[in-house]
């Protein structure tokens, strides 16, 4: 098994700002055959500031739930898969076979149909997650959490990453407190992170188009 873990920790500069204090990425490694697991920490060299505006304007929409899981929302963040990243992700799912090359006229039909987002409002319906319906994890590796320190205390909001983007948000991981689906969440945690991020392409609303090609070639095709 192999995992990643990020951890960005800021600190205000001073500046009505914030600044970078720690960015470091673990990576995990379990054997298999020794039933040993490794661990190596890296730590990232970045000039990371945030502004006071973006932090407050991420504490808000961790606080607000939006109806915009929807196709107005999301549909114009997804780029068009290409016709390599669509056979990939057949590889991935062991289904070459739906473009073998046998039917090439079916083949470039399948595409084309991906590419121009077939269905795709009846995916974001379905993925859309239910407010009662949250999986708690136990693995740190599949979580992502946004900590506010306060003075007198800290303020937690986790996501699972096992679901789609990272949604919904709960409070300090209490399922019986609010769960927050908040698409501008995604937006606002993107903003500020840097390039080089893991966590910035996991959560960034373009990611999405992976997982309709996904479904898309799981479900819908022959």
């Amino acid at each position: 098994m192999y995992s990643r873990e990020e951890i960005i920790e800021m600190e205000p500069d001073g500046r009505a700002g914030f600044r970078l204090k720690k960015y470091y990425r673990v990576t995990k490694t379990d054997d298999s055959v020794t039933k040993v697991s490794k661990s190596d920490t890296t730590i990232v060299r970045s000039h990371l500031h945030v502004s006071k505006s973006e932090i407050d304007l991420l504490y808000q929409q961790l606080n607000t739930p939006k109806d915009n899981w929807n196709m107005a929302f999301i549909k114009p963040w997804l780029k068009k898969p290409t016709k390599r990243d669509i056979l990939k992700m057949a590889a991935h799912l062991r289904k070459e076979y739906e473009f073998d090359g046998e039917d090439p006229e079916a083949d470039r039909a399948r595409l084309k149909k991906i590419q121009l987002f077939d269905k795709l409002d009846e995916f974001i319906k379905l993925s859309k997650p239910a407010d009662d319906n949250v999986m708690i994890t136990i693995d740190a590796w599949d979580e992502l959490t946004v900590s506010f320190m306060f003075k007198q205390h800290t303020l937690q909001y986790r996501g699972t990453l096992s679901q789609p983007l990272g949604q919904p948000f709960m409070i300090n991981n209490d399922p019986a407190m609010h769960l927050i689906t908040n698409l501008e969440i995604n937006q606002a945690i993107t903003a500020m992170l840097p390039k080089s991020s893991i966590i910035k392409t996991v959560i960034s609303i373009g990611s999405f188009t992976n997982s309709y090609v996904a479904w898309y070639i799981n479900t819908q095709l022959p």
